[in-house]
């Protein structure tokens, strides 16, 4: 029984730490340039449409690392909802929780 919980919780453990260690390139997603600019996406984070914010939420989280510097300097900005997006987003983007990471493995 206890080797069975520690092979259970190496495996788990390996997959954590294999998850954690994935390269940067991982994180990085193509965008195109047929698709909106990251300045604009960013602008959106404070739209007054609450669909607009939501879409350019998701797509910048799906844009990743590359979004990360953009988002960096919204996050220091004047605007509060931009501000807390953008904060929002840099977390996820540098803990490296991808939008297609299953949510019931964040809640600790």
């Amino acid at each position: 029984m206890k080797f069975q919980r520690f092979v259970i919780i190496t495996g788990i453990s390996a997959s954590i730490c294999s998850a954690a260690t994935a390269p940067d390139s991982a994180l990085k997603s193509n965008h195109s340039s047929t698709e909106k600019p990251l300045e604009q996406l960013v602008e959106e984070l404070s739209d007054d449409r609450y669909k607009t914010r939501e879409e350019a939420s998701q797509k910048l989280w799906a844009i990743g690392a590359s979004a990360l510097a953009e988002l960096e300097k919204a996050a220091e900005g004047k605007d509060p909802e931009r501000a807390y997006r953008a904060r929002e987003l840099v977390r996820k983007i540098q803990l490296r929780i991808t939008p297609e990471t299953d949510p019931s493995i964040l809640h600790w």
